[in-house]
């Protein structure tokens, strides 16, 4: 054993072995740092496209809803003419873009969050109090056309709370309306800046 640590002793101490053990450490640290900052600045680039993908579907998604809405949107009195109610009975799901990447919005800005957040769920609320618009009024017909000439007060009574759930209904989906209307534009804004910095 002392005859191998008698060879090995000359070879780390030569000026040649010392050299090149120094400029590989020196070699391995540098790559080192290199690969470090290659795979950050790739894991920012990927993070600026996917917040810019996430931005954009969003972006479309509440914009093509409030351009298909406009149509359907509510006026602030009933209308006392049944024909001239829209019935909106939406059946699809108009939030999938929403609902698939919640697990994504923390890559937005921490600040713009609650916005959509906010935005999303003024919206459902609005889908929801519509659905239950339609099928009150819905049945506010149907219980008219089934009893259509009678004077009885029973019918006369029923037809009144009916009604009175509908104009209550309404008047909960215009004020829903309002704001979704209004945080649309928020949410929008709030998007758009990532849009611009792709």
């Amino acid at each position: 054993m002392d005859g191998l640590i008698a060879e090995i002793i000359p070879i780390i101490t030569d000026d040649k072995f010392i050299i090149s053990f120094i400029t590989s450490v020196f070699t391995f640290a540098i790559t080192s740092g290199f690969t470090i900052c290659r795979d950050r600045g790739k894991e920012k680039k990927d993070l600026k496209q996917n917040r810019s993908k996430l931005a954009k579907a969003l972006y479309s998604e509440i914009k093509a809803f409030i351009d298909m809405y406009q149509e359907y949107k509510l006026t602030k009195k009933l209308p006392q003419n049944g024909d001239d109610i829209k019935i909106v009975r939406l059946e699809c799901n108009y939030v999938v873009t929403f609902d698939n990447n919640t697990d994504k919005l923390g890559i937005l800005d921490e600040d713009d969050i609650p916005r959509i957040i906010f935005f999303y769920m003024q919206l459902k609320s609005l889908i929801d109090t519509l659905m239950v618009l339609a099928e009150r009024w819905e049945k506010y017909a149907s219980y008219c056309n089934a009893n259509a000439p009678t004077t009885q007060a029973k019918d006369i009574t029923i037809v009144r709370i009916l009604k009175k759930n509908i104009d209550d209904t309404h008047k909960l989906a215009f004020n829903i309306q309002e704001k979704v209307l209004k945080d649309a534009g928020e949410a929008l804004s709030a998007l758009e800046k990532y849009k611009q910095k792709a």
